[in-house]
């Protein structure tokens, strides 16, 4: 027969149905969400080390959606210079055509001419879901206008009364203290030089043969100074690329680590769940036999 002096046994059992019961809720929270705890202070030898890493991630994230977002930029600038570089190729050999003298020849040469410089403006005005890509960081409208400009004649000078955009330069910060500079203005003197070719033939009335080897010259440069261009544009896309690569992987890196840390196994939860709800019901069973004994057993 138990006596009163064992109720002490009595309390120490609720007092483990109790903590059972918290186990067994805390237990259900993290197998439902998978994570270790919901408060930093359950993880405090890691919470520094999980911050941290958080935070990382954060900024990594941001430095890859800012190369997401400039990609299409560079892509649209490539291939405006890659069909550019066909424009002044094609235009060029047109006007070496006109060096045989023929005056008769000079007619057809303005027509291209003039199709050429309109052909220019439109790839200069290229842009981006609204966003102009060569007006610098004047994006709203298009950098290129050509109403205003003066009919170039020979000799002729350097004109860039057709720009309305600035002189500052796109960039974006790829990662910390690394910007990458990747813009170009429709004032570069590629674009200069090409446009002052093509409206000094495109408004010849006569054959001239200084203005046609002045524009055959400024073509040339054109071509020289597109290419350069070209190959600048390739080397900031790969040097997106490259950061894009490397932050994404450091992305991985640090998503599995921070899992390591906060994360449970989901098998394992389960299991240990289950293991504690059996426990709290062997006590539940305890205690219903406890308290079906008559007082009278206790005294």
């Amino acid at each position: 027969m138990q006596r009163v002096s064992s109720f002490g046994n009595f309390q120490t059992l609720i007092d483990h149905s109790v903590k059972l019961q918290a186990d067994v809720a805390q237990q259900q929270i993290r197998a439902g969400s998978g994570k270790k705890t919901d408060k930093y202070s359950e993880i405090a030898d890691s919470t520094k080390l999980v911050l941290d890493l958080q935070q990382d991630l954060a900024l990594s994230t941001q430095y890859a959606e800012n190369a997401n977002q400039v990609m299409p930029q560079l892509d649209t600038m490539y291939s405006s210079l890659t069909q550019a570089a066909d424009i002044l190729s094609s235009f060029r050999a047109t006007l070496a055509s006109g060096f045989n003298g023929d005056p008769n020849s000079i007619s057809g040469i303005a027509v291209t001419a003039q199709a050429a410089q309109e052909k220019m403006v439109a790839l200069l005005n290229a842009n981006v879901a609204g966003n102009y890509v060569f007006g610098g960081t004047v994006t709203d409208r298009a950098p290129v206008d050509m109403s205003a400009y003066p009919v170039q004649t020979y000799p002729s000078s350097a004109n860039t009364s057709y720009y309305g955009g600035n002189d500052k330069i796109l960039s974006f910060t790829a990662d910390t203290d690394y910007d990458v500079s990747y813009g170009i203005t429709a004032d570069n003197e590629a674009f200069e030089q090409a446009l002052r070719a093509m409206n000094m033939i495109a408004n010849l009335g006569t054959y001239d043969q200084n203005a046609l080897q002045e524009a055959y010259d400024l073509t040339s440069n054109a071509i020289d100074a597109n290419a350069e261009l070209l190959a600048k544009t390739s080397a900031n896309a790969t040097s997106i690329d490259e950061a894009l690569d490397m932050h994404t992987e450091y992305e991985l890196f640090v998503e599995t680590l921070l899992s390591d840390l906060t994360d449970v196994d989901a098998a394992e939860a389960t299991a240990e769940m289950q293991a504690l709800q059996t426990q709290l019901q062997a006590s539940y069973t305890a205690l219903s036999k406890s308290l079906s004994m008559s007082i009278m057993d206790y005294l």
